[in-house]
């Protein structure tokens, strides 16, 4: 598994989501609070693989967006950023 991909199963464990590992598939569930629906993504685990970080990056996108996922992770403390974080931009 890449770096990329290893960070974002860490921060999705970290962060308190069901991660269920299939044969070629991981089945990602975040969080629920009260009232909410069980949302879940399928993602193909060669993905996850060192050298996909361009199309793991909308991935990583697309779980910020739509997910809930708090990037970056693990936060890093930044005295000029609003809330304290600064993206981690060596994944790019």
């Amino acid at each position: 598994m890449g770096d990329l991909g290893t960070a974002i199963i860490t921060a999705m464990r970290d962060q308190g989501w069901l991660l269920i590992s299939g044969t070629n598939t991981l089945a990602c569930y975040p969080p629920t609070r009260d009232g909410e629906s069980l949302k879940s993504m399928v993602v193909p685990t060669v993905l996850l693989q060192q050298g996909n970080e361009r199309r793991l990056g909308v991935l990583l996108l697309s779980l910020i967006a739509v997910y809930g996922l708090q990037w970056p992770w693990p936060p890093e403390p930044s005295d000029g950023a609003q809330g304290g974080e600064t993206p981690r931009l060596d994944w790019w």
